[in-house]
This record gives C-alpha cells, sequence and structure tokens, in this order.
C-alpha cells in the first residue's frame, strides 16, 4: 500500500518547483502538472473527499469543458479543434489539486511561498543581466534586446511571467509571513524591481497589466496600501530617468506605443485609408478584424477551438493579406469568434461574480467600516483580474503555459470560499 503521507510530500515538492519551471517553457510544467493531478485523483476518490467536486466552481467548470467538446465535436474541423479542448479538463483538476494540497499538507502555502521568492530572483537577476548586457540571458537563450526572454528558454515572455504572477507573490508573502520589518523591506523592493523590469522589458501589455494590477491593490487592500504606493511612486521615478536618458526605451515604449495606436490602416475594400483608428496596433487590427468577421458568422456558438488560424485565411473573413496567425490577440474576441456569445458568457459571467465581490468588500468596506475580503483574497483576486481584463493584448485563451498561470492561483482561493480542517501531516 502506498503511504498518503510520502505521496501528498512529493505532490507537493513537485508542485513548488512548478513556478521555476515555467521559465523553461511548456513542456516541464505539463508534466508536473499531470503527476500533481493523477495523486490528487487518486487519493480524492479513494478517500472519498466529494466536496472537491461537489462545489460551484466544479460545477461550473465542468459545464464550460461540456461546451467546449460540444462546440469541437460539431465544428468544422473537430480532429484540429478538440486538440484544444479535449485536455482542457487538466485545469480545472489542477486548481483542485491546489486545493487538496493546501488542505492536507501542513504549511503548503508557507513552503510554496519561499520556492516562489526563490523563482522570482532568479528571474529577477536573469531580467537584469539581460538588460545591461543587451545580449543573450544567463544560460544562453537569445535576447534580442527590445525583448526579454525566460530564464531557461528563448520565449521572449519574462515580463508576462512577471506581471502575472506578482500578486501571487504578495498574496502567499503576506499570508505566510509576520509583519516584520524584513519582510515589508522585501516586498517594497520586490515591487520596484518588478516594476522597472517589467518596463524594460519591452512588453506594453504586460506593464500595462502590472500597473492595473498595483492600481488596483492600493484602491482595495486594507494593511499593505501606503507601502504599495510608496513602492509605485519610487518606480515611476526610476522609469522616468531610465526613459529620459535612454532613447531606445523611449522610442518603443512611448513614442512607438503613441505611434501605433494612432496609426490608420489600409481599408482592403477601397484600398484607401481608413478614418478609424486601429486596435491596439497594425499587426493586431488585421487579426482583430478578421476575428470579428468570423464572429458575425456564426455569433452564437463560434466557429470551434483552435480554429481561427485555419479560417483566418478565407477570404470570406480575412481584412487583409497579413490577418493571420495562430490566435487574434485578445482573449475576448477570441472567445467570441472560436465559442461564440454562449462561450464568452462563461467567461463574463466570472467577470460579473468577482466585481461584485471587490464592489461588496468596497461598500462594506466605505460605509460599515468592515472588511468583507483579507488582503490576502484581495491579491489573489489581482490575479484573475489581470487574467479576465479584456482591454489588452493577449496571448491565445487554449495555450497551455498561459493557462497554467491563470489556473496557479485558482486553487488557493477555493481553499478560502470552501474551508476545510487543515490536516496536520
Amino acid at each position: 500500500m502506498i503511504d498518503k503521507k510520502l505521496l501528498i510530500n512529493f505532490s507537493s515538492t513537485i508542485y513548488y518547483l512548478l513556478p521555476i519551471s515555467l521559465l523553461t517553457g511548456p513542456l516541464i510544467p505539463e508534466i508536473i502538472l499531470l503527476l500533481i493531478i493523477l495523486i490528487f485523483l487518486f487519493y480524492s476518490i479513494k478517500e472519498k473527499d466529494w466536496l472537491y467536486y461537489n462545489n460551484n466552481f466544479s460545477k461550473f467548470f465542468l459545464l464550460f469543458y461540456i461546451y467546449l467538446i460540444l462546440r469541437s465535436f460539431f465544428s468544422e474541423n473537430p480532429y484540429l479543434s478538440l486538440e484544444s479542448s479535449l485536455f482542457y479538463f487538466r485545469f480545472g483538476l489542477f486548481a483542485l489539486a491546489t486545493w487538496f494540497l493546501i488542505v492536507n499538507k501542513k504549511n503548503f502555502i508557507r513552503e510554496f511561498s519561499l520556492f516562489l521568492i526563490i523563482t522570482l530572483l532568479i528571474a529577477i537577476t536573469d531580467g537584469y543581466y539581460q538588460y545591461f548586457n543587451n545580449s543573450n540571458n544567463i544560460f544562453g537563450f537569445e535576447s534580442p534586446g527590445t525583448r526579454m526572454s525566460l530564464t531557461f528558454n528563448d520565449n521572449l515572455t519574462l515580463g508576462s511571467f512577471l506581471a502575472r504572477v506578482f500578486p501571487l507573490l504578495f498574496a502567499v508573502v503576506i499570508y505566510s509571513f509576520n509583519n516584520t520589518r524584513l519582510k515589508l523591506i522585501y516586498l517594497f523592493f520586490t515591487f520596484i524591481f518588478i516594476d522597472t523590469l517589467v518596463y524594460l522589458s519591452g512588453e506594453r501589455t504586460s506593464f500595462g497589466l502590472l500597473t492595473l494590477a498595483s492600481i488596483f491593490l492600493i484602491l482595495v487592500i486594507n494593511e499593505y496600501k501606503l507601502l504599495r504606493l510608496f513602492a509605485l511612486i519610487v518606480s515611476i521615478i526610476i522609469i522616468s530617468i531610465i526613459t529620459i536618458l535612454s532613447p531606445d526605451i523611449r522610442e518603443r515604449n512611448i513614442e512607438g506605443t503613441i505611434n501605433q495606436m494612432t496609426s490608420k490602416i489600409t481599408n482592403p475594400s477601397n484600398d484607401e485609408v481608413d478614418n478609424t483608428n486601429v486596435i491596439f496596433s497594425p499587426g493586431h487590427h488585421p487579426l482583430i478584424m478578421t476575428a470579428i468577421n468570423m464572429f458575425k458568422d456564426k455569433p452564437l456558438f463560434g466557429h470551434g477551438p483552435k480554429l481561427y488560424r485555419v479560417l483566418c485565411s478565407n477570404h470570406k473573413y480575412k481584412f487583409n493579406d497579413n490577418s493571420c496567425s495562430t490566435h487574434p490577440h485578445n482573449n475576448y474576441i477570441q472567445a467570441l469568434s472560436e465559442i461564440g456569445i454562449v462561450g464568452l458568457g462563461f467567461i463574463l459571467f466570472l467577470l460579473i461574480y468577482l466585481s461584485q465581490k471587490i464592489l461588496v468588500h468596497l461598500y462594506n468596506k466605505i460605509i460599515l467600516s468592515k472588511n468583507t475580503l483579507t488582503d490576502y483574497e484581495i491579491a489573489l483576486i489581482a490575479c484573475f483580474l489581470l487574467t479576465l481584463w479584456p482591454f489588452f493584448p493577449s496571448q491565445n485563451l487554449f495555450n497551455n503555459w498561459i493557462n497554467i498561470i491563470y489556473y496557479l492561483p485558482v486553487g488557493f482561493y477555493l481553499q478560502k470560499v470552501y474551508p476545510i480542517n487543515q490536516s496536520n501531516s
């Protein structure tokens, strides 16, 4: 008989390695995800812990998953579409497995926070190495200068990783450690290092998301408001100085952004310059307009997951010769084109649910002088805000790597919503 404590300790250990594995690309995190899920399924079913499955989150996720499968099955290319939808269930199980480990492994959140701190230290150190050396990163992966690669991979998404993991880091640190001077100093300087590095990474969407999360936390959190505000002010001063002194940074992050957002684009129907400003940038505009054309053709259910990449070249939908990519670079537009209004409804429901939680918290805080949510919960909600924010470009809605990051904080939140007696194992 396999010892439960041994397997839970093993599952926890590989879970702790998940954040740093995300710096290697998608393969290793997928392997870790699979092992964590298998152990969770084995013990939750064996011990009949049905609470993990019999709750609103699990029911909601199951409905969404069934919808994705049905939409793929009845799409124009079921085999291709099912590549994105068939195994999507693993992300929901991953969230439940996180919840399971928090309950069954003593000090899980604290130990996870230590590994996350180490991961962010490695990523930040490597990011500044790339910036100051204007070359490959510490481990030799290519960094072209205007963007920064992951520490152990040549994917140019270091800024995205830091921006999206930042609220989770804040959540687990404030949950796990007392308010010592060392903790406050660590948070203060980590905020500044991440703010500045994400700006230097050249990933404007990531910097926008990080700024959004920072403003949200400053407005909503209870105890660390001034700490984050002062850190943001220092970051703005440093970023302003860098922008003034560095023409390259200024051109890409300021002048380039303004030029792209105010650009015009040729209307392919009449070969004249369209008077409407582009959406996000001249590169994004044809992708988004093509997706909108697809949505207009099948507004209710969409064309099926993963089918944008195939149908974007169809003359019926394409905006111009630059209309094709693997996805239209916005989750909401991709949802409309691939899973329709019905599919988008699931996403909007989550956005409304979180908005209601925040509004109730603010009402109780301002009117009744009572906090409905802890700072830990608010920081986790900040993670979801970045996932659900509709007004920036985004990665593929069904991309494996980004979905692990999307679902990483979900299990932590579930443990707060559905408390179970903590195990001493």
